[in-house]
Parts: structure tokens; C-alpha cells; sequence
């Protein structure tokens, strides 16, 4: 399974103004570098982060512009409709903004971000989902106000900039494509833009009474926007608020709920302001957030939220007086914090945006502060009950275009191992190694070690119970799951974990949050498991290993013998066989195999080989298998499962190499155009595939030896879709590696990640 890195010198693709690039997921958009000038990315939406692949309306995600060149603004609108004049995040060069957007679902499960001027980076992060159906009714966002001279509105819209302390009804019925009736709330994105001094804007329904709630903060001469969902008045309007100062207001409606919808809109209410002597729903005053910090904020029975089957709410989250640069995240109490953002800040500036948040089972959210301490205020606009039409998720990242950390080597004292893993984002990097990195590694063995990329710190797997040293043999092969959470490895320690009596190599697997070492390989029965370990895998979220092992009773000493590729549930603590049996193999009789297996990112999707038996995919949850090729050497699986790399033959060739599509069952040869084809190119040594299966990493062995090549592996990174070659082992200065080895790509497949034995150096190799 192939880890995404971030150690890698890349030279990004530059994109002409007006291009369209396509991104997803671990594809090409995703540190590609800053969105040009009239450029549109089309994001794919449905199918990740939790959004399913059928059946999706609208998905809300909140839209980040970062590191923009010049003043310039984002619009976000459904795939294949006409671009439409509305924004939704504005900014100056310099800044960082985010804005939530609910946007509706265009062609091919996509959404469109246009850039106007000048480059910026763009993040968006998922926050949940509305089914076809639901009662949110998605439109192609049509602007109903702006109030600066000359511009563009809809009749009735331009009216002179909202002075200070005035309420200025704008009606949404029966325009911008809202119904004449029937409304019950709104979905728009409000602009201040050209304000005379810092203040807010407040939106609430017409006839109420103004609430102390805000929804767009702003500094003077600065445009900010802000989503809101806003009820509706009796009247069909919405009233707009501003506290100080005059400014220009634009407003932009992005969909509508009918009366009686999933979504129940509420007049604003504050529920937390944690500075000193302000005012708040009682609980809610109680010092600013710290670095790190996770403030448990109680929604339910609240602000005239219900107490009880709330699944989601919107929020207004605001931060002010921030002690340093940094961000909010907000997420479900009770769930793990997510590596997505909402509230993005600078120091002493105060920030705000609108957040649609799923709920805890304690009625609760939480919310995060990332660094420095700053206060925080959080207003309610309303609220979805559980099986309502919105699907509140953990917040998830769909895009992220910025560049990650350049670094053309990374210096790791291997000792002639190659054995290295990394994460999804490249922060840490498991290796093993027999140099004592720690004091208390004292036992002259390989230890698998952790290094975290951001501090530069190194961290000990493979200690005993008592964490006194490094176990009392080597341990050895880590990998490392998407999230940089697991670490899974073989040790032929018998002092890592208690009751480890087998007398031979078991798999581990250490968690970084809690520091947990335990042991994953148990035999089906119960009984206790021997064996050799040539493949494991481990899915993303460390609940699902699968190890492929060979215990004949004439060398462990057990009967019956364990033979096949099994599967070690964390959760219901249980393994079960994937794939195990002897192979009648003719005149031959009788054979073991050695089943090799690999498993997706998902823990779901698996394939099994040997060189002597088919190779078969696995559905883990389904039980199901069937063929996909024939017996196989080496082969891997795309983090996606939806693609199988093959080698089919057996040891002594000859060789065949197949990309397989899973699903269809179709194959395709890989047949890389090797640049050193006057030397004898032997068996093909080790395979790895990108996230989605499109490039390849492939190692050739060569016995031949030239003054200028070298003896040892070639690696070559071949693209299915373009059939072309490129050649992996060469250094940033052209020169080759002395002995490269096997490595892996990243998730896009841009760069590869291997180390030269010799010289004790992980590189990571830009290939464009």
C-alpha cells in the first residue's frame, strides 16, 4: 500500500490562466501549488471524506484561501453550470480566509473553484452532506445584493452602503431562484466589503427582535465574508445588521429549505464568548482557549436548540484576540480530532466563520485551538434533528494544493536496511535501524523507530513492557498507517508484550496517541502462533492487519500446520482465514504455499498470491473472492483497492506484469521502456503502487555490472495511463544512487521515497 510523503522537491506543473484542473483526493491538485489566475479546479466531492457516491444533493465544506499573490476572490459552484458572478471567500494579498460554502453537486460528483486574480492556495475540508430530496434545495449561487455604485444586482439591490447601527431589510423570496413561498430559511454568503472601521454584520429574520449574535467581523478598508443560514421572516426577508461605521454589503443566496424542511432555523443565539464579563448562555464564560486545547461546548437544551435528537447544528464560531497566528477546529465531542480547520486567524485580529457541525452523543461539540490562546464566541442559527436531511460528518480534507516541505534527502541511520514507511502527509517516517538512537536502545538489535519530520525527534517502538530498552531480539519491517497513528512491524522479541511465549517472530502493532504496543498475529483457534512472515498490511485506522505465514509442523512443531493469509480484527479481537490450504499440484503432490497478501487503505479490500496459485481479490466484509490473475511473484494493491499491480510467474520467470482493475476484472501489461537495455534486466524485486493506481514503482535486479550504473536495482516509475517510463534511482545533482532499494510512492505518485543501503540516506526523488 502506498504512503503519501512529504519530504519531496517537486517541479510543480505550472497551470495557464483560464485552465481547469481536476482534482481529488491523493490526486494531482493536491500539492500541486497555488491556483493561477482565472484557473478552475474541479474538486471531486462524492465518494470521499464520508460523502457517499449515489444520492448527494449538496455537500457543505468550508473553503480555505491561503497564501494568495493579490486582492482576488473564490467562487464555488456546481460542475458543468455556467460560472456565476456570486463569491464566496474574498481576500487581500497576504491573508488567509476561510468560508463555509454549501455547495450543490455538479457533473461527474463535482464542485468548481474559480481563483480571479493572482495565485493563492486552496484548502476545503467536508463537513457533511445533503441527500437528493432532503428539503435543501441547492441553487447556482445568484446575488441578490450589493450596494456599491454601478455594481450588479438584482432589482432592488443597490442601495447605498449600510450605515452605522442600521438594519437594512432585503427580501429572498421569489428571487435569485428562492420561491415566493414556503421558505423557511436561506443559505447565503454575506460580504462586507470597503468599511469605514472594524465592526460586524448581523443577520437575522425580519420582524424579530436583533439578537447580540454576529455573523461577518471586519476591520476597516478590509473585505470579509461569512456564510450564513438565516431563517426567514414572515414577510419573506431577512434583515441585516451593522454595528459601527458604514460598509458595502454583498449578498449572494446559495440554496433555500422549505417550511417543515430537516433544517429548524432559529433566531442567533450566543452560546460561548469566553472573554471576561461578556455576556453568555450560563457556562459559556470561561477564559480564553489555550494552545492545544479542546473545549467541550454543550449545544443541546441550549439557545433554543432542543435536548434531545439534535444530529447537527450551525454555528456562528468567531476568534478574537488571539495571542498568535493559528485556527480553530470544531468536531464531535467524543470523537478524534480531525486535521481539518474552520476558523483560521492571525495574531489580534478577530475571525469568524459559520460552521455546520455534527453532535456529539453527549449533545456536545468540541472545539480546538491549534496554537497561542484566544478567546472564542460561538453563536446557534439553527439546527438539523438526527435523520433529517443533512448528514453531519467528522470534518474531512478533500483538497490542499499547497506545496509540501522541500527536502531532497532525508539522513536516517539505516545501516544498510531498507526498510522505511511514511505517512499520508509525510510528517513521520517509520525505519528500523541498529543504531541506538535512544539511550535506553542498548540491545545491539534492530528497533523500530518513528521519526516525527516536524520537530526532528525520533521515538522507540520497539521497547520492552518496561520501556528499559530496545526487546531482546530485532524487530524489524514497520509500516505505517495513512494517519500517521500506527505503526505496525515483525519482532522476534518475546519481551515487547506480556505472555509472549510462541518462541518465534510475531507482528506488533504500537499506537502513537496512546503509546500501546500489542500483538496482532494469533492463530485461529486460539492457539498459540508460529511462523514466518513474509507480507502484512494494516488498514488506515489500525482496526484490521492481514499477514501472510507459513508454519510447517517439521520446523515450529505445531499441527495443524498454519498455512494461508489470515486476518486480525483490533476491535472484535478475532482472526480469521482469508485464504489458506494445501495446493494439489499434480505428479508433484501436495504443496504449502507461502500466500503473500496486501491490503487497502480502507482495511476492506485484500489480494492474495503465491507463485504456485492464482491470485485472488478478497471484500473482507462480504467474504467474498474470486480470481484476478494468475500465480504472481510480487504484486500490490492501491490504497483505493480498485487496482492490483501483478507479476505473475514464479521465481525463476518468466514474468508477466498486469495492472488489474478489481472491480471489472480487466488487465492491462505494464511494459516499461527500461533505459539500460543493453544489461540484463532480471526478476522483478519489489512493486508499489500509488494511491489510485495509476503509476507503478518498479525494481528490476541486475547481476550485470557496468563502471557507470552499477550492479544492484533499477527503478523505473511507469504510467499506466500514458505508458511512458521514468527512471526512479537518480540523485537532484544526476548522479545514481550507489545501491538504491526498494521504496514506495507517494499517494499521487509524483515522488518516490528509497533508500541508498550504502551510504545510509532516504531520498525522496521528484519524477513531475
Amino acid at each position: 500500500m502506498s504512503r503519501a510523503v512529504g519530504l519531496m522537491v517537486l517541479s510543480w506543473m505550472l497551470i495557464a490562466a483560464g485552465a481547469t484542473t481536476n482534482a481529488a483526493p491523493s490526486d494531482s491538485a493536491n500539492g500541486q501549488g497555488p491556483s493561477r489566475q482565472g484557473e478552475t479546479i474541479n474538486v471531486t466531492v462524492i465518494g470521499v471524506g464520508g460523502v457517499p457516491e449515489v444520492g448527494v444533493e449538496a455537500v457543505a465544506l468550508n473553503v480555505t484561501a491561503t497564501g494568495p499573490t493579490s486582492a482576488s476572490y473564490l467562487t464555488v459552484y456546481p460542475t458543468g453550470a455556467s460560472r456565476p458572478t456570486a463569491s464566496n471567500l474574498n481576500f487581500v494579498a497576504g491573508q488567509t480566509v476561510p468560508n463555509m460554502v454549501i455547495a450543490t453537486v455538479g457533473a461527474d460528483g463535482q464542485v468548481s473553484i474559480f481563483n480571479s486574480q493572482g495565485d493563492v492556495n486552496v484548502v476545503v475540508d467536508v463537513l457533511g452532506w445533503f441527500p437528493i430530496g432532503s428539503g435543501f434545495n441547492g441553487l447556482v449561487p445568484a446575488r441578490l445584493l450589493d450596494t456599491r455604485p454601478g455594481e450588479f444586482s438584482v432589482p432592488g439591490g443597490s442601495t447605498g452602503a449600510v450605515g452605522p447601527g442600521e438594519v437594512r431589510r432585503l427580501m429572498v423570496a421569489g428571487r435569485g431562484g428562492v420561491p415566493a413561498g414556503g421558505v423557511g430559511a436561506v443559505a447565503l454568503n454575506v460580504t462586507a466589503t470597503e468599511p469605514s472601521s472594524s465592526g460586524y454584520l448581523t443577520v437575522f429574520p425580519s420582524g424579530a427582535e436583533r439578537p447580540t449574535a454576529s455573523n461577518v467581523n471586519f476591520v476597516a478598508q478590509e473585505t470579509s465574508a461569512n456564510m450564513v443560514l438565516a431563517q426567514v421572516g414572515s414577510d419573506g426577508a431577512v434583515s441585516v445588521f451593522n454595528y459601527s461605521g458604514s460598509t458595502h454589503v454583498v449578498v449572494d443566496v446559495l440554496g433555500w429549505f422549505p417550511i417543515g424542511s430537516g433544517f429548524n432555523g432559529l433566531v442567533p443565539a450566543r452560546l460561548l464568548d469566553t472573554r471576561p464579563g461578556e455576556f453568555s448562555v450560563p457556562g459559556g464564560s470561561t477564559g480564553a482557549v489555550g494552545p492545544g486545547e479542546a473545549r467541550r461546548l454543550m449545544v443541546a437544551g441550549r439557545g433554543g436548540v432542543p435536548a434531545g435528537g439534535v444530529g447537527a447544528v450551525a454555528l456562528n464560531v468567531t476568534a478574537t484576540e488571539p495571542s498568535s497566528s493559528g485556527y480553530l477546529t470544531v468536531f464531535p465531542s467524543g470523537a478524534e480530532r480531525p486535521t481539518a480547520s474552520n476558523v483560521n486567524f492571525v495574531a489580534q485580529e478577530t475571525s469568524a466563520n459559520m460552521v455546520l457541525a455534527q453532535v456529539g452523543s453527549d449533545g456536545a461539540v468540541s472545539v480546538f485551538n491549534y496554537s497561542g490562546s484566544t478567546h472564542v464566541v460561538v453563536d446557534v442559527l439553527g439546527w438539523f434533528p438526527i435523520g433529517s436531511g443533512f448528514n453531519g460528518l467528522v470534518p474531512a480534507r478533500l483538497l490542499d494544493t499547497r506545496q509540501r516541505p522541500a527536502s531532497s534527502t532525508l539522513l536516517l541511520p539505516n545501516r544498510g536496511n531498507a526498510e522505511v514507511s511514511t505517512d499520508a502527509v509525510g510528517r513521520h517516517v517509520a525505519f528500523s535501524t541498529a543504531e541506538g538512537l535512544d539511550p535506553r536502545d542498548t540491545n545491539g538489535q534492530y528497533d523500530v523507530y518513528v521519526l516525527d519530520r516536524a520537530s526532528g525527534a525520533t521515538r522507540l517502538l520497539s521497547a520492552r513492557i518496561d520501556g528499559a530498552q530496545g526487546g531482546n531480539a530485532w524487530s524489524r519491517g514497520p509500516k505505517i498507517s495513512g494517519d500517521g497513528r500506527f505503526v505496525i512491524f515483525v519482532s522476534f522479541a518475546s519481551d515487547l508484550v506480556a505472555g509472549d511465549t510462541n518462541g518465534g517472530p510475531d507482528l506488533f502493532k504500537f499506537d502513537l496517541v496512546t503509546g500501546v504496543l500489542s500483538k496482532v498475529t494469533f492463530r485461529p483457534d486460539g492457539g498459540p502462533f508460529v511462523g514466518h512472515l513474509r507480507s502484512y498490511g494494516l488498514s488506515d485506522d489500525g482496526r484490521v492487519a492481514v499477514y501472510g505465514v507459513l508454519a510447517n509442523p517439521d520446523q515450529f512443531g505445531i499441527s495443524p500446520p498454519l498455512v494461508g493469509a489470515y486476518m486480525f480484527d483490533a476491535e472484535t479481537q478475532t482472526t480469521t482465514s482469508i485464504r489458506s490450504g494445501w495446493v494439489d499440484l499434480g505428479s508433484d503432490g501436495p504443496f504449502r504455499p507461502q500466500y503473500q497478501v496486501a491490503l487497502d487503505a480502507s482495511g476492506r479490500f485484500a489480494i492474495t498470491w503465491a507463485p504456485q496459485v492464482p491470485t485472488h481479490f478478497h471484500d473482507l466484509v462480504s467474504g467474498s473472492s474470486r480470481e484476478i490473475a494468475g500465480p504472481a511473484d510480487i504484486a500490490a494493491l492501491s490504497d483505493d483497492g480498485r487496482s492490483a499491480l501483478v507479476v505473475e510467474g514464479g521465481p525463476v520467470g518468466p514474468w508477466r506484469q498486469l495492472v488489474v482493475d478489481t472491480e471489472t476484472g480487466r488487465a492491462h501489461p505494464v511494459e516499461p521502456d527500461v533505459e539500460y537495455a543493453s544489461f540484463e534486466v532480471e526478476r522483478p524485486r519489489c512493486v508499489d503502487a500509488d494511491g489510485t493506481g495509476r503509476y507503478v514503482l518498479l525494481g528490476y535486479f541486475r547481476t550485470s555490472v557496468d563502471p557507470i550504473i552499477g550492479s544492484g536495482l533499477q527503478l523505473v516509475r511507469y504510467d499506466t495511463v500514458r505508458h511512458s517510463t521514468v527512471r526512479v534511482e537518480a540523485l537532484p545533482n544526476g548522479d545514481r544512487m550507489n545501491k538504491p532499494e526498494c521504496g514506495q510512492l507517494t499517494d499521487d505518485g509524483r515522488v518516490a521515497v528509497l533508500p541508498d543501503v550504502d551510504e545510509q540516506l532516504l531520498y525522496a526523488i521528484d519524477l513531475g
